[in-house]
């Protein structure tokens, strides 16, 4: 697998311990007699005379095609990571549009009565560069979000 290729030579030159250091070593002495299956066809001819001739069957299991077959470590990781990814920023966008981060920021700034009153007037007035004045132009609302600083 592709965590074992990355792990391995990290335990072989000790990093993970003494220990795992000496059991890379034996295990680099193992040796594994291996024979891919092969699908038979009705030819006559074996695989071996295929090779021989320089020509090989496209249906034929090699050993580097069953050995890269393991679980997909860089796949799942990156598909992990997309993931995450997506969720932060679907979390960010959730809190900017129901006014989550309004309220933490401007938590005493009240328009009318409510919070929420304010938010819907900040969504239109707020960091466009024009003093509307009203009840965002408090220092709860911090001077309709700096666009009123000048004049107060």
């Amino acid at each position: 697998s592709e965590a074992a290729n990355v792990f391995f030579p990290v335990a072989a030159n000790g990093f993970l311990g003494l220990k795992l250091q000496s059991q890379c070593i034996q295990a680099k002495d193992i040796k594994v007699d291996y024979e891919p299956t092969t699908n038979t066809t009705s030819s006559s001819v074996s695989a071996d005379d295929d090779n021989k001739n320089g020509t090989s069957d496209p249906n034929q299991n090699t050993d580097q095609d069953t050995f890269s077959k393991g679980f997909p470590l860089r796949t799942s990781l990156l598909v992990s990571i997309a993931l995450a990814m997506l969720g932060f920023w679907l979390h960010i966008f959730f809190n900017k549009v129901s006014g989550a981060y309004f309220e933490q920021r401007y938590d005493n700034c009240i328009a009318d009565g409510s919070v929420d009153k304010a938010f819907k007037l900040a969504i239109e007035h707020f960091g466009d560069g024009n003093c509307y004045g009203g009840p965002l132009n408090t220092l709860e609302c911090e001077f309709e979000g700096g666009d009123c600083i000048n004049f107060n």
